[in-house]
């Protein structure tokens, strides 16, 4: 029976640790949608209560969840588009997010 439950665990995690870029480009194409976004870096955090990437901080969340970093070219608007998306393995769903446009 435990067997079975890790195996269950493990399948999930898989599946969600793929889903987990597609909820950040979406997420960061439905705030900027123009912006051509590209994940520069992606980790995993065992138990996010506290996330911290630069000046983005997020606290309150729960669980493992996977955090991506995102950034995407500038244009005529501004020089340079960031974002932040954690994902929680468990849902596979967005926990947090904030994109970040610099002029």
């Amino acid at each position: 029976m435990a067997s079975a439950l890790v195996v269950g665990v493990a399948v999930e995690f898989m599946n969600n640790d793929r889903g987990a870029d597609a909820v950040a480009l979406h997420e960061v194409n439905s705030v900027q949608p123009h912006a051509h976004w590209s994940i520069v870096r992606r980790s995993f955090e065992p138990w996010a209560s506290v996330v911290s990437r630069g000046t983005y901080r997020m606290t309150g969340g729960s669980g493992p969840a996977w955090v991506l970093e995102l950034s995407a070219p500038g244009d005529s608007k501004f020089s340079n588009y960031s974002a932040v998306v954690v994902v929680s393995v468990l849902s596979g769903s967005m926990s947090a997010a904030s994109v970040l446009a610099t002029s």
